[in-house]
């Protein structure tokens, strides 16, 4: 088993389940118990997207650069723990630890294009049909918080695939990870996102047992638009 019972991850910080509920994330191979997870319900989807929503209007101001610097920052710790995480892949997936090492390195990687994406979001000078030499301006802004449904198949790449992107765009993201692979599919995403030094609730990782699944996030108000990766 990993590190005993793990946690969620939401404003800058780390909690148990509000319930103080766990279940078991198993090894597929062995059938041992790889990890306890908190079984996250509707309260705690609840508490991630509060957190998620309050951090963004000051997300959404940082600078293209400080953003680039954080996403290298992150690529540089996947590096570093490339061999940690395979292996952890490895037992909480199935997948061999070959394949979870070609993961990280993809991560790594797409951590490092995304430093460019971050000035990718160009507004456009369009026609008017106003007098006098007119014209408008569209601009590009970040929509809000993201929720990004991640899987247990190929859960580094995938789910970090999930939050790249918006998160490059300005914008703040909670994780649903599969409750097949929450470590690898959320929780560690979480950890390397913290110690990268992104803003508080920036990204967060709520954990969630398939039996106690809430209603649906994006009937929140405050979820602009969800991301199922696959």
């Amino acid at each position: 088993m990993t590190d005993g019972g793990k946690k969620m991850y939401y404003g800058g910080a780390w909690h148990d389940a509000i319930d103080g509920g766990y279940f078991d994330d198993l090894e597929p191979y062995s059938g041992s118990v790889f990890a306890k997870v908190p079984t996250g319900g509707p309260e705690d989807m609840a508490a991630a997207i509060k957190a998620a929503a309050d951090a963004f209007p000051a997300w959404a101001q940082t600078t293209p650069s400080e953003r680039a610097q954080l996403l290298q920052n992150a690529a540089d710790i996947v590096k570093r723990r490339r061999d940690e995480i395979a292996e952890l892949s490895a037992r909480e997936t199935g997948s061999t630890v070959p394949y979870s090492a070609f993961q990280q390195d993809l991560v790594a990687n797409t951590l490092q294009q995304a430093t460019g994406w971050v000035y990718l979001n160009k507004g456009e000078v369009l026609q008017s049909n106003q007098p006098h030499h007119t014209h408008s301006i569209g601009v590009r802004r970040p929509l809000g918080v993201v929720v990004s449904f991640t899987p247990w198949n190929g859960a580094n790449i995938l789910s970090w695939r999930a939050v790249i992107s918006p998160v490059a765009a300005g914008n703040t993201v909670v994780i649903k990870p599969s409750e097949f692979a929450p470590v690898n599919a959320g929780i560690l995403l979480a950890e390397i996102a913290e110690e990268a030094g992104f803003r508080l609730g920036s990204s967060t990782s709520s954990p969630t047992h398939r039996a106690r699944l809430p209603p649906s996030p994006t009937s929140c108000l405050a979820v602009r638009t969800s991301v199922s990766s696959t």
